[in-house]
This record gives structure tokens, C-alpha cells and sequence, in this order.
């Protein structure tokens, strides 16, 4: 279990992730969204999870630009025994309804192992990471506030992932409240 946690690990996926879904639009599918909510934090940004699992996701700084480096805390329960499973995610500008971005896939063994994960899973697994972005020039373009629902089922199609997260994305020295 502690080489498993040492690796890079599904947290550390999902981080990718969501850098991967803010910078490209391949593989968009139609899918639901849930109403997303924002939690307010001075110093660090806080997902707000949505779902039964244990997770807790924190990021600093909470507003971020660019030319810095952003770095993320992940700390994660599996619930349920992975082997595969579907993931959503969409990006919203902040408090609009209206999906900008929508990504839908499926994933095996052989993907997450890409990632450096070991597979399958077992539940009851913990997942704890802090991994620093020093290099996030490529959202430069995308200027502004999102909100993006990341939902994860596993194979058996059983909840593993639920979280609602707030992000803003400044011009370095860029007023917060051109975004809100």
C-alpha cells in the first residue's frame, strides 16, 4: 500500500485531468450536469464534494495566473474495488448553467496503469498526494471563472468520485472581481 500511495496515483489522475479538459475539447459526449456550488476559502481553493466517499481537495493559491505554479492536496478513500469504470466531467463559466466543455470515457486496467497506478484497486485503498504545477502556461488563454463537476463510477457502475470544484484563472496582476 505505501508504494501504491507514493506512486502517481488516481488523485494525481484526476488533477491531470482537469488541467487535460480546461485545455482540450476531443472526446466531448453529452452528458447530464448537476448544479454546481462554490466554497468560499481565503488563502486555498476547496472542492466540495458531492458524493459518500472520503475526499478532501484543496489547492493554493485559491485564484491562480498562469506565470505561477498552482499546487494541489488530495487525500481519497476508494470506496468501492476498481478494475475499470466511466468518467464525466464538465466545465462551466462560473454560475452559468450551460456546459462550455463536456467529457465522457471509459477506463480499464491497461489506462490506468499509464498513470502509474497499480490494478486493480481494492476499496477501503487511501490516497494521499501533494503535487505542485510549475508549469501551467498552457491555460494562459482561459482567463476567468469555471466550475467543473468530476463524477467517477467504477466497473460495477458504484459511485467512487463525486466533487464540485470553483476555479479562477487570473491575468498575473489581474482584480479578482473582473471574474465574479
Amino acid at each position: 500500500m505505501t508504494s501504491v500511495i507514493s506512486n502517481v496515483l488516481l488523485p494525481f489522475v484526476l488533477a491531470l485531468l482537469l488541467i487535460h479538459v480546461l485545455t482540450t475539447a476531443s472526446n466531448v459526449k453529452v452528458m447530464s450536469i448537476n448544479a454546481i456550488h462554490a466554497q468560499e476559502d481565503n488563502d486555498s481553493g476547496t472542492a466540495l464534494n458531492c458524493g459518500h466517499e472520503e475526499l478532501n481537495i484543496t489547492w493554493t493559491p485559491k485564484d491562480f495566473c498562469p506565470d505561477l505554479h498552482i499546487t494541489f492536496r488530495i487525500h481519497y478513500r476508494v470506496p468501492h474495488y476498481i478494475d475499470g469504470g466511466f468518467i464525466n466531467a464538465s466545465i462551466h463559466y462560473h454560475a452559468d448553467p450551460n456546459p462550455i466543455v463536456e467529457y465522457a470515457d471509459d477506463f480499464d486496467c491497461e489506462m490506468m496503469q499509464q498513470f502509474g497506478l497499480g490494478c486493480p484497486i481494492s476499496n477501503k485503498a487511501v490516497f494521499t498526494l501533494t503535487k505542485t504545477f510549475e508549469d501551467i502556461g498552457q491555460l494562459k488563454p482561459y482567463f476567468g471563472s469555471y466550475d467543473v463537476l468530476i463524477q467517477v463510477w467504477n466497473q460495477d457502475n458504484l459511485p467512487l468520485l463525486c466533487v464540485n470544484i470553483s476555479l479562477v484563472i487570473l491575468k498575473c496582476g489581474e482584480r479578482l472581481d473582473n471574474f465574479y
